[in-house]
C-alpha cells in the first residue's frame, strides 16, 4: 500500500497502530487536510472489494489529480503522463517532491486503516479510532484480547510497533487539522443495483447496539459508536430432558423459546402489523412512519444449542442480536446542484464504517459518541452485484470502480485546485 502511495507522489509512513498514510502536503502545509480513508483488513472467507476498494480509489484519485494538475501547470507532458499511466514510470521519477506538493492548495491524505472488522479482538474500527482519538477513551481498547489471550498492545509490539499510550495518543487528529473526511465503499446491499445506479450518497449510518441477556430480559449496554463485533449472546435456559420421555405439555424448551424470540424480533423490526397496514392502507403510512423507522434493521446471525444432540431437549440456547438504526432522517447533502442529487440515490448504511469513528472528532479533539461531528463526513457507495459482501462472490465491475474513482477525483479537483 505504501509503495502505491509513493508511486502516486505521496509522502508515506505507517503509524504505531499499523495505519498506512500517504499525503500530498499542498501549498499551505499547515491547512486542514482532506482525508480519504478505508480499511485494508477483511473478514474470513471474504471478497476483495470490501475496504480495499476505498483505498485504491483514493490513491488513484489523488494520482490522477497530481497528473492532471501537473499537465495544466506545464511541468508534465502528455507523453510522460501516459508513461505513468502505463506503469513505466512513477510520479516521483518525473517530478520532484516539492513540485508535487505545490500542485494542490492544501493537504490531501489517504489513510489505509487497520482492523476495521474486529475479528481478532472483537473490537472494531481500531485504526480509525486511533486517528479520531477514541481508541484510548472512554475505554482503552489496546487492552482488548484475542482468543489466544494476547492484547492489541502485545500483538502490535510483536510486530515491531510502539503502542505506548503517549505514542498512540499522538496519532490522533483534532477537528482543526481535518477539513473533511470522505470514504468510498461498496454498498454491501442491493439497493443501487435494483435502482440501476452505479453510485449512491450515504446520508446516515445505522449504528449498531450491543445487547446482552443473562436470563430472559434483553438489556442494551452499548453506545452509539460501538460496533457490532462484541455481542454477548442472548440466552434461554432450562433443565435438559430426554426427547422421548418428557411430555410436551410440561416442556420448557429453550430452543423453542429462542425461536419465538427470534420471530418476534423479525416482526417488530419490520414494523410489526404496521408494515402490512402501510402496504394496504396508504392513509396509515404517514402515521406509521412516526412510530416505525424503515432504517431499523435487526439480525440474529449466530445461534448455538447446548448440548446439541438430536435426542436431548436443549438446556441452553444462545443467539446474537444485531440492531441498527439511523440517527435522524436521511438528508441530502448541501453544496451540490439539485439536478445531480435528484438523479443520485441517497442511502442509509447499516454497517459501521471507519467514517463512524471519524465522526468522533470534535472541536476540542475529544471523542464524544453523541456529539455532532465538527468535521464534515462524506461517504460514497458503489454498486455491487447481488448486494453480496463478506463473501468470495463479492463483486464490483471495473466500470463502476472507474465511476467511483472519477467522482472522487472530481470532488478533489473542485476543492484542491
Amino acid at each position: 500500500i505504501a509503495a502505491w502511495m509513493h508511486e502516486a507522489g505521496m509522502h508515506t509512513w505507517t503509524d504505531n497502530v499499523a495505519n498506512v498514510h500517504g499525503r500530498i502536503r499542498g501549498q499551505n502545509v499547515t491547512a486542514p487536510a482532506l482525508v480519504i480513508g478505508s480499511h485494508y483488513d477483511t473478514v474470513k472467507d471474504a471478497g476483495k472489494f470490501d475496504g480495499a476498494l476505498g483505498i485504491l480509489a483514493g490513491i488513484a484519485a489523488v494520482k490522477a489529480l497530481v497528473i492532471q494538475t501537473a499537465i495544466k501547470s506545464e511541468i508534465l507532458t502528455y507523453e510522460q503522463a501516459e508513461s505513468i499511466a502505463a506503469g513505466a514510470a512513477s510520479v516521483l521519477q518525473l517530478l520532484n517532491r516539492a513540485d508535487v506538493d505545490a500542485l494542490v492548495s492544501s493537504p490531501v491524505e489517504v489513510v489505509a486503516f487497520c482492523d476495521e472488522e474486529g475479528l481478532s479482538f472483537q473490537t472494531t474500527l481500531l485504526g480509525s479510532r486511533a486517528l479520531a482519538g477514541s481508541l484510548l477513551a472512554p475505554t482503552n481498547l489496546l487492552n482488548s484480547r484475542n482468543s489466544e489471550g494476547l492484547s492489541v498492545k502485545q500483538v502490535l509490539q510483536q510486530h515491531g510497533y510502539n503502542p505506548a499510550e503517549d505514542v498512540v495518543s499522538n496519532i490522533a487528529l483534532t477537528a482543526d487539522q481535518v477539513r473533511a473526511y470522505i470514504e468510498v465503499h461498496l454498498e454491501q446491499g442491493p439497493v443501487l443495483e435494483a435502482a440501476g445506479k452505479p453510485l449512491g450518497v450515504v446520508s446516515a449510518i445505522a449504528a449498531p447496539h450491543s445487547w446482552s441477556n443473562a436470563r430472559s430480559a434483553v438489556t442494551p449496554h452499548g453506545s452509539f459508536e460501538r460496533q457490532a463485533s462484541s455481542y454477548q449472546a442472548s440466552r434461554c435456559l432450562s433443565p435438559q430432558g430426554h426427547a422421548g420421555t418428557v411430555p410436551m405439555a410440561i416442556r420448557r424448551d429453550p430452543l423453542a423459546a429462542a425461536a419465538e424470540a427470534i420471530n418476534m424480533i423479525e416482526q417488530q423490526c419490520a414494523g410489526g402489523q404496521l408494515a402490512g397496514m402501510m402496504q394496504s392502507m396508504p392513509n396509515v403510512k404517514q402515521a406509521a412512519r412516526s412510530v416505525w423507522d424503515p432504517s431499523l434493521v435487526c439480525t440474529v446471525g449466530a445461534l448455538s444449542v447446548w448440548p446439541g444432540a438430536s435426542n436431548v431437549i436443549a438446556g441452553a440456547t444462545n443467539f446474537s442480536v444485531d440492531i441498527r438504526q439511523a440517527h435522524g432522517p436521511p438528508q441530502k447533502p448541501n453544496g451540490q446542484p439539485s439536478s445531480q442529487l435528484d438523479e443520485t440515490p441517497v442511502l442509509v448504511s447499516g454497517a459501521g464504517h471507519d467514517g463512524l469513528a471519524m465522526a468522533d472528532l470534535t472541536q476540542l479533539g475529544i471523542a464524544c459518541a453523541y456529539c455532532i461531528a465538527a468535521v464534515q463526513i462524506g461517504m460514497l457507495f458503489v454498486r455491487c452485484r447481488g448486494g453480496i459482501s463478506h463473501s468470495p462472490q463479492e463483486y464490483v465491475s471495473d466500470e463502476d470502480v472507474g465511476r467511483a474513482t472519477t467522482a472522487l477525483y472530481t470532488f478533489l479537483a473542485a476543492l484542491l485546485q
